[in-house]
C-alpha cells in the first residue's frame, strides 16, 4: 500500500472515530435531558462573561458547599466523585440531605447528584451543620453557554430577580444536565435540544 493511500485511511479512520465520540456525547446529553428527573436548584450568578470563552451562566449552588466535617465522616476525600442526595424543601427546591461516596438507590424522594469534591474554603458556611470549612462539589453544570444575544437579557433578568435552574438528573448515574433557567419563577432560557 502506498503511503498516500495510507494517509487518507487514516484521516477517514480519525475521522469517522471523532465523530463518533460526538455523537456519543450528544446523546448521553439528549438521554439525561428527557429521561432525568426533574429537579429545581437555587443558583447564585457568578460572572456573565469571560473574554476568551465568550458569553456564558456562571453559576454557584448553595448544594455544592459541603463541610470538612461530613465529608471526612463519608470517607470522602479531595478530587473523589461523591453522590449528594436531595430532599425538597418547602418551596419546592431541591437542599442537600446527605453524602454518599457510592451512588445510592434511586428514590424519587432523595435522589442522588453526582459531583467531585474541590478543596477551598467557601463562604458562607453550608447548610448542613453551620461550620465554616467547606469544600465545594462540582457538579458540571457550573456554567451554562448562551448565545450573545439571550446572554445579554439574560444579564438584565438577572438584576431584577432570583435565579433558579431546572436539571434534569440521571437515576442511574446521578449526572445532572441543565434543562431551563428560571428568574423568579418564570422560563427565561431552555435548552435547545429539549
Amino acid at each position: 500500500m502506498n503511503a498516500p493511500r495510507r494517509i487518507l485511511i487514516g484521516t477517514i479512520i480519525a475521522f469517522l472515530l471523532q465523530t463518533v465520540m460526538l455523537g456519543g456525547m450528544i446523546a448521553r446529553h439528549v438521554y439525561a435531558l428527557r429521561s432525568g428527573e426533574t429537579l429545581i436548584l437555587n443558583a447564585e450568578p457568578v460572572d456573565p462573561r469571560h473574554p476568551f470563552l465568550g458569553h456564558y451562566l456562571a453559576l454557584r449552588f448553595p448544594i455544592s458547599r459541603i463541610s470538612e466535617k461530613v465529608i471526612h465522616e463519608t470517607g470522602a476525600a479531595f478530587g473523589r466523585v461523591v453522590y449528594v442526595a436531595l430532599d425538597k424543601a418547602e418551596n419546592e427546591t431541591w437542599q442537600i440531605a446527605g453524602l454518599h461516596t457510592t451512588m445510592p438507590p434511586f428514590s424519587p424522594e432523595y435522589p442522588a447528584i453526582r459531583g467531585r469534591i474541590f478543596g477551598g474554603r467557601v463562604d458562607p458556611p453550608s447548610e448542613l451543620d453551620g461550620q465554616s470549612m467547606d469544600y465545594e462539589v462540582r457538579y458540571g453544570i457550573e456554567q451554562y453557554y448562551l448565545p450573545e444575544r439571550d446572554a445579554k437579557a439574560m444579564e438584565k433578568k438577572l438584576a431584577k430577580g432570583e435565579l433558579q435552574v431546572e436539571v434534569s438528573v440521571s437515576p442511574s448515574t446521578g449526572r445532572a444536565v441543565i434543562k431551563r433557567i428560571l428568574v423568579n419563577d418564570e422560563s427565561v432560557y431552555q435548552d435547545p435540544l429539549f
